[in-house]
């Protein structure tokens, strides 16, 4: 998923400052954000309404609608989740900005490197609280499912369109595709051991040259030329335990 990026300030050249820091995050991390800007308050609450957000970046000294009030309608309309980041030439505004409660407060003039710092620490919030539960669609009824009770998935032959999620305490038939989620849980300890499987490497107790067995009991086949990746992942899986 793509965060999206707002820069509010009434200053142009703070704008074009912060769009550059963040292009060049972008260029040596090779991850992708969507950046718009803005010159007024008014501006990005209407862009906000039509296409939220994830990211704010707010100027607090702005005229007519400044930064903190723009934070406190955001947070009385229950956007929660937006990463408000306040950016002021003024320290003073610190306390006041408490009860909205922003990600962080930038000094300006801001460098790259304070920068650099605030995307990589929104990225790892963002996965830690966005990537640890999934939704699966189980006959029209939405089930939120920390990943972390997925032992693992499989297609189902007969229904291209399901999959089985196999659960620590259950079994679910929904909607998806293996490759679909293989790309959004690649960062998350999941893989595919062979053709119409995909598997939690939490769960892994035992890998076999021809399957992997895993807690729950059931064994899964694994291909040869897949053998060695599972091997390295369930290693690098232990030395994080222990460590």
């Amino acid at each position: 998923m793509i965060l999206r990026i707002a820069i509010c300030d009434d200053v142009q050249m703070n704008i074009t400052c912060l769009t550059e820091h963040i292009r060049h995050y972008m260029a040596s991390y090779n991850v992708q954000f969507e950046i718009e800007s803005f010159t007024s308050g008014e501006k990005l609450l209407q862009a906000q309404k039509e296409r939220p957000f994830h990211i704010l970046l707010l100027d607090i000294e702005m005229p007519q609608i400044n930064g903190i009030t723009i934070a406190k309608y955001l947070r009385d309309e229950l956007y929660d989740d937006v990463f408000i980041v306040f950016v002021t030439s003024y320290p003073e505004y610190m306390q006041e900005s408490f009860e909205v409660q922003p990600f962080q407060f930038l000094t300006k003039p801001v460098t790259y490197g304070t920068v650099e710092k605030l995307l990589s620490d929104i990225i790892r919030r963002y996965q830690h609280s966005h990537i640890t539960k999934i939704i699966v669609d189980y006959y029209g009824a939405e089930h939120l499912i920390p990943i972390n009770d997925i032992i693992y998935m499989n297609t189902i032959k007969s229904e291209k369109r399901f999959l089985e999620y196999h659960l620590t305490d259950t079994i679910l038939k929904g909607e998806g595709t293996l490759q679909d989620w293989e790309i959004r849980l690649e960062n998350q300890g999941f893989c595919s051991p062979y053709r119409g499987y995909l598997i939690n490497i939490r769960h892994v107790q035992i890998i076999q040259a021809a399957y992997i067995l895993m807690d729950n009991g059931s064994h899964i086949p694994v291909s040869r030329r897949k053998l060695t990746q599972i091997q390295q992942l369930y290693a690098n899986r232990i030395i994080h335990v222990l460590n």
